[in-house]
């Protein structure tokens, strides 16, 4: 997954994320970026591959919601 370009797109997004916090760990604004770019990454990669997606904060295989 990590080579694939949907992936590597979402994962660079949150990689300029860190960065720009990591510059200015102060900056709530940029931990508050940072917190949304993650959560829609997260987002972003559970519709793209649903049952393979894992939770790295659960540890397990979440299904989609539709709730949504």
């Amino acid at each position: 997954m990590a080579k694939n370009d949907f992936s590597t797109e979402v994962l660079d997004e949150l990689e300029i994320a860190q960065n720009n916090l990591n510059a200015n760990l102060d900056n709530v604004d940029l931990f508050n970026t940072f917190v949304d770019v993650a959560e829609a990454s997260k987002k972003k990669l559970m519709q793209k591959y649903g049952d393979q997606w894992t939770d790295p904060a659960e540890g397990k295989v979440q299904k989609e919601s539709n709730d949504e």
